[in-house]
Formats: structure tokens, C-alpha cells, sequence
């Protein structure tokens, strides 16, 4: 069976498209939110999460997101089947 010969890198990547198209799907057939719902993100002194999160904090997330990335990659990348030598 060629599903049980599939690397474990190339599955973990079908697995996550795969979810991502399951929360889209639902995403889209529920029931839109109220802002009765959206009111316990809110803080209890009425100020948004927005609002509570500083310029510096975001752009430190925003900066370190593609080095996340990149780590992601470079071990995507050492535990291939390439660098071993078995891909066919």
C-alpha cells in the first residue's frame, strides 16, 4: 500500500491541509457570532485585546514569525528522506 510508504514530513503536511480545509468548511456553514458572543474577548474594563497589545509587542511577533518559519524548514529539511539518501 503506498499510504504506509509515505514520509512521516510529507504526511504530517497533507494532515495539516487537511484541517485547515475542515475549519474553512465549518467555518463557513455555522452560524455567523453575535456580539453577545464576542463580548468575553473583551476585557472587563471594556478595553479590546487590540488595544491592550503594544506596537513593540506586535512588531516583535510579526519579526520573529518568519525566523519560526525558517526553523520549521531547516527541520523539515534535516529530516527528510533526501538528506539520508532514501528518496525515490
Amino acid at each position: 500500500m503506498q499510504l504506509a510508504r509515505i514520509n512521516f514530513l510529507h504526511f504530517a503536511i497533507v494532515l495539516f491541509v487537511v484541517s485547515l480545509l475542515l475549519l474553512a468548511v465549518v467555518s463557513l456553514l455555522s452560524a455567523r457570532l453575535t456580539e453577545r458572543n464576542l463580548s468575553i474577548f473583551v476585557s472587563s474594563a471594556g478595553v479590546s485585546p487590540e488595544a491592550i497589545t503594544s506596537p513593540g509587542r506586535r512588531r516583535a511577533n510579526v519579526g520573529l514569525s518568519p525566523v519560526l518559519a525558517a526553523i520549521v524548514l531547516a527541520l523539515w529539511a534535516c529530516f527528510s528522506p533526501w538528506v539520508f539518501g532514501g528518496a525515490s
